[in-house]
C-alpha cells in the first residue's frame, strides 16, 4: 500500500507512527523544510519527504502515487480546500483530512466525510481505514 501525506504537522507524525509498518511506501509532501521532521524520518526506507512549492501543482503526482491520501497541514482551511480539490480526482473513500476545529470536525463528520482529529484517533482506526 502506498500512502501520501500532504503537509507536516503533529498529526502527520502520529499517522506515520501508526501505519509505517503496514505500508510499502509513505510519501510526505511539504511546502516547507521542517528539519526536525526530516531528521526524524530520514533513516526510514519506506518514508520519503518530497518538498513542493505548491500542493495543487502536484495533485496528479500525489493521486497517481497513492492508494490512500491523508491531508494534514496545520491549517483547517487549507486541509478543507485540498480535500475538495482532491475529491474531484480520487474516490472519497481514499482521502482523509485533518480538522482541528471541533465545530468544523463535527460538521464534516455528519456529512460522512473521512475527517480526522488528533483528539479522536484510535490506535487501530488508521490501520483499518487504509486496509479497507
Amino acid at each position: 500500500m502506498n500512502i501520501s501525506i500532504i503537509g507536516i504537522s503533529n498529526l502527520s507524525k502520529i499517522i506515520i507512527n501508526k501505519i509505517e509498518n503496514h505500508c510499502e511506501n509513505i510519501n510526505v509532501f511539504s511546502t516547507n523544510k521542517n528539519f526536525d521532521f526530516i531528521n526524524e524520518y530520514k533513516n526510514k526506507d519506506n518514508i520519503k519527504i518530497i518538498l513542493v512549492e505548491d500542493y495543487i501543482e502536484k495533485l496528479d503526482l500525489i493521486k497517481n502515487d497513492s492508494d490512500y491520501i491523508f491531508i494534514t497541514t496545520d491549517k483547517d482551511s487549507r486541509n478543507s480546500f485540498l480535500f475538495h480539490k482532491i475529491k474531484l480526482l480520487v474516490e472519497l473513500s481514499k482521502i482523509q483530512f485533518s480538522i482541528k476545529n471541533s465545530y468544523l470536525f463535527n460538521l464534516y463528520k455528519n456529512k460522512k466525510y473521512l475527517v480526522i482529529n488528533e483528539s479522536f484517533i484510535e490506535d487501530n482506526e488508521l490501520i483499518n481505514i487504509i486496509r479497507s
